[in-house]
């Protein structure tokens, strides 16, 4: 991944007009805000409902479970909200896509998650490294 940071998020890297865990594990999901507030991106936001590989990896990066599959439903300069089947514990998740053949990955440190219903949740969180 290279050292592109988030004030640096080329728009064009994210697709335009696209279709759109075990609790015997240490995983524990201690990042996630309890209080109802959730984090919120003063800047713009671009629509997007576009599919992701989304892998959680903890504080050194490395993959704690495999991949599962994710929506990204916008994204500003700073930020993105993740739609997605499974609850995720971990404090960051990779994401991996590909626009025009190339294939490209983010770090996203997430900073809230919320239960839509049954099987479905939405994370936010800050970019911080792409690809």
């Amino acid at each position: 991944m290279s050292a592109l940071r988030a004030a640096e998020l080329p728009v064009e890297l994210f697709p335009v007009d696209s279709d759109a865990r075990s609790t015997e594990s240490p995983r524990t999901g201690a990042w996630i805000r309890r209080n109802g507030l959730m984090d919120r991106r003063n800047l713009a936001r671009s629509s997007a409902a576009f599919d992701v590989e989304v892998t959680p990896v903890d504080e050194m990066l490395v993959p704690q479970t495999s991949a599962i599959e994710g929506t990204i439903l916008n994204f500003s300069k700073n930020g993105l909200c993740l739609e997605h089947a499974e609850l995720i514990v971990e404090p960051y998740v990779r994401l991996d896509w590909t626009v025009s053949g190339q294939r490209h990955n983010a770090i996203i440190k997430l900073r809230w998650c919320r239960a839509l219903g049954a099987d479905r949740f939405l994370s936010g969180g800050r970019v911080i490294g792409i690809s």
